[in-house]
Formats: structure tokens, sequence, C-alpha cells
């Protein structure tokens, strides 16, 4: 007895369709006259191996041709075989998910998140050769989806009339909070699985730092992590960029003096509009320029509170500090305070509040 055999993908499934024979695992199509030549005795076994190499094969063409469906359709038919293959498990839930509509993005962005810790476990089993270039696709894949599904929602959101978009902020942050903890968790992951092997926990920053910086991008939500997560996520890509770090906390009181500052100018002039208004608007100008006026002041007093912090007493310490002793010379990763307290690479500001930048 024979059987057809894809010759593309080693697939005994080949059923007639309109005159051809169609392969039901790839959709490859033989005339009759090529079927013929598919077919092979039932006494000599396919080899399993070549078949799952050539759906690998398959798999990863859709994947360099951004062809969602077919990649995710492909890993689908590996995973049987492979149940703990990182590669296979990961990108079957991945394609997956990024063939969702904008309706389904938040659950979508959940499957992929809660792969994660599986997919890790199965990469930590890899030949350390192979370990690496696991972790950085993975990382890579992680940022393109987030940001993929971020972009999506945002764009979704904005084609909404504008008369009724506020009713939909509360779905827009929930797709949006999805899409942002895919980086939050892969960070995670990556650090657990890998935080003592440094030259593979380095792709830490691709979704750490995507992750942060989720949290300045305008959009008609406020995307705001816990700040242990912040913390956490700062503490990791410090290990490996302290300038980020760095430049974040930088820029977050140029944000907080920029916001003072606006406060103060429109409640100023609020505030001078209702002192000539007419009696129905004067109170409420007044009120709401003397608002203005207080939050902004709040602003520009925890600016100050701050500087003072990392600036001022930073002077007073530096007068009484003794110098470092050499049981305290900094690792070769760290660096060593004025006030002689040794500082771990990843920390931009001592606690006496002297800014690593300023240490000669």
């Amino acid at each position: 007895m024979q059987k057809l055999v894809c010759e593309m993908c080693g697939s005994q499934d080949l059923q007639k369709q309109s005159g051809l024979y169609v392969c039901q695992s790839c959709g490859t199509k033989y005339s009759p006259e090529e079927a013929k030549k598919l077919l092979v005795e039932v006494s000599v076994k396919v080899d399993e191996t070549d078949h799952i190499q050539n759906l690998y094969k398959l798999a990863r063409q859709a994947r360099e041709n951004g062809n969602n469906e077919n990649a995710a359709k492909y890993y689908d038919q590996i995973l049987p075989f492979c149940p703990d293959d990182w590669e296979a498990t990961f990108f079957s839930v991945y394609y997956r998910s990024a063939c969702c509509v904008i309706r389904d993005i938040a659950p979508a962005c959940n499957n992929v998140t809660n792969a994660l810790s599986g997919v890790f476990k199965k990469i930590q089993s890899l030949p350390a050769s192979e370990k690496k270039a696991a972790v950085r696709t993975v990382a890579n894949a992680c940022t393109n989806i987030a940001q993929s599904m971020f972009n999506s929602a945002l764009k979704h959101h904005m084609s909404i009339d504008v008369s009724i978009m506020s009713k939909y902020n509360q779905e827009l942050k929930q797709r949006l909070v999805s899409a942002s903890w895919i980086a939050v968790t892969c960070a995670n992951c990556i650090m657990t699985a890998f935080g003592k092997e440094p030259d593979i926990a380095q792709y830490v920053q691709i979704p750490a730092k995507m992750a942060i910086q989720y949290q300045s991008r305008q959009s008609y939500v406020s995307i705001v992590f816990e700040t242990s997560t912040t913390d956490m996520l700062l503490g990791y890509i410090g290990q490996f960029d302290p300038d980020f770090v760095t430049q974040h906390e930088d820029n977050q009181k140029k944000s907080v003096l920029r916001n003072g500052i606006v406060c103060l100018v429109l409640g100023g002039a609020a505030t001078w509009f209702g002192l000539g208004a007419s009696e129905t608007l004067k109170w409420c100008a007044l009120t709401f320029g003397a608002i203005l006026l207080l939050y902004g002041a709040y602003l520009m007093i925890l600016l100050a509170v701050v500087n003072k912090t990392s600036g001022a007493s930073a002077g007073r310490v530096e007068e009484s500090a003794p110098q470092p002793t050499s049981q305290q010379s900094a690792p070769a990763d760290g660096w060593t305070c004025t006030c002689g307290k040794v500082n771990a690479s990843y920390v931009s500001s001592c606690s006496c509040g002297v800014n690593r930048r300023d240490v000669p």
C-alpha cells in the first residue's frame, strides 16, 4: 500500500480539492501528475525528524516575512512533537496573540505574559552556548509585541468620536497596562533566571527600558507602575546602564519643575482675570486660580526639598566625612562616595545625597 507524502513539510495529510491535492499542513498544492511522484510505500517509514525540521523552516520563514497567521499555524503543529522546546512554546502563544483583534488586546497580552515563566524555565535547560541567543530573541520579541499592542490600542482609541471617547478610557488603560506588563514580566523573568550571569542578564535592559518609557509616554490615560515596580526596573537597568537611571531621575525633576511653572502661570492669569471679571465669573476664576497657585507652589516646594536633599546636604556631609579607607574601596562594577560609603553600580545617588556624577 502507498501513501502521499508532502515533499515540502513531510506531512501525510493530503486531500483532494478542486482537482488538486492540497497539503493540510503547509498548503502546498499538487496536480494529479505531481501527486503520483509523492507516493511512498507504507513499509517505508517517513522520518518524523525531517517533518519537524520542515515545519521549523516554514515557521521561521513566516516569522521573517511577518506572516503571523502562518507562523502561529506552524508553531502550533510543532508543539505536540516538541513540548519542551522554548521556541515552539513561546512563539505559538506569541503569534496567536499577535493575530488578535482590538477588543482582545488585553487577554492576548495576558496570554504572552503568562507564558513567559515557563518559556524561561525551558531556556535555562538549554546548552550554555544557546541560552544567550534565546534570551535575546525573547526580550526583543516581547518588546516588539508590547509596542505593537500599545500602539494599536492608542490608534484605535484616537479613531473614536471625541464626544464619546472618554467612555472608553478605562478600556484603553486596561489594554495599555496589559501591553506594558509584557515588558515588565519579561525583565523580571530574565533577572530571576539569569541574574547571576551578566552576559545574559544584560538583555534585561531591552524590556525594562521600554517599560520605564511607557510611563513617560503621553496618552489619553496615564500608565503608572507602583513605586516598587519602577524601582525594580531601574535597579535592573542600573546594573548595566547607570547613566539611563540618572537621566530618568533628572527628567522626573524637570517634569515637576515644568508642571509647577505652568500651574503658577495659569493660576496667576486666572486670578488676574478674576479680579476684573463680573460677579458671576469673579469667584469661579479666583477659586480656580487659587487652586492652581497652591498646586504649583506645592510642586515647587517638593522640588526644592528633593534638590536640597541631593545637593545642599551633600556639602555638609563632605565637610565632616572621613576619606574612604582601603577596606572601603569600591568593587570593579561599583563606586565609592566622598562620604566613604561603597555603592553598587546601579545606584545613581548615595544616601548622603551626593550624585555619582559629582564623585571624581
